[in-house]
């Protein structure tokens, strides 16, 4: 868990430079920011370094985001998931519901601002240490 004077870390899956390149700009403008680019890659970093939050291109390469998603929680119960979804289908309600039902944090559904997509870090963050605190008292 990071103290307050330092940056949140940030491990992100996607192996779709030209789509997820702007987000992963806003996104080291203000946290640091790690990119696996398949899952032998996520599995190595996330073995070799310690993360705040972890986001999922919901076009993640190899398995679906779902598979993914679910060994990084099993392997990683405490570490709160995001699914970036570049092209919502149906407006967000239905992925969202998806995401939900996968046991992530939350969807960020495109086109989403510097704002959005740092509040729902930043909230994911908090929820962790809350459970975190929570734990031990």
């Amino acid at each position: 868990m990071p103290k307050m004077s330092e940056r949140l870390r940030i491990l992100m899956l996607s192996d779709q430079e030209e789509a997820t390149g702007f987000l992963r700009e806003t996104l080291a403008a203000h946290l640091d920011v790690a990119t696996a680019r398949d899952s032998e890659e996520l599995f190595s970093l996330l073995q070799s370094s310690s993360f705040d939050a972890f986001l999922c291109d919901w076009d993640c390469p190899e398995n679906t985001w779902r598979e993914i998603c679910r060994e990084v929680k099993g392997s990683h119960p405490d570490l709160p998931i995001i699914v970036v979804c570049r092209m919502c289908r149906s407006g967000g309600e239905r992925e969202w519901v998806e995401v939900l039902e996968a046991g992530c944090f939350d969807l960020a559904c495109a086109p989403y601002s510097d704002r959005m997509i740092l509040s729902i870090i930043e909230h994911a963050v908090a929820s962790r240490q809350g459970c975190v605190l929570r734990s031990a008292a």
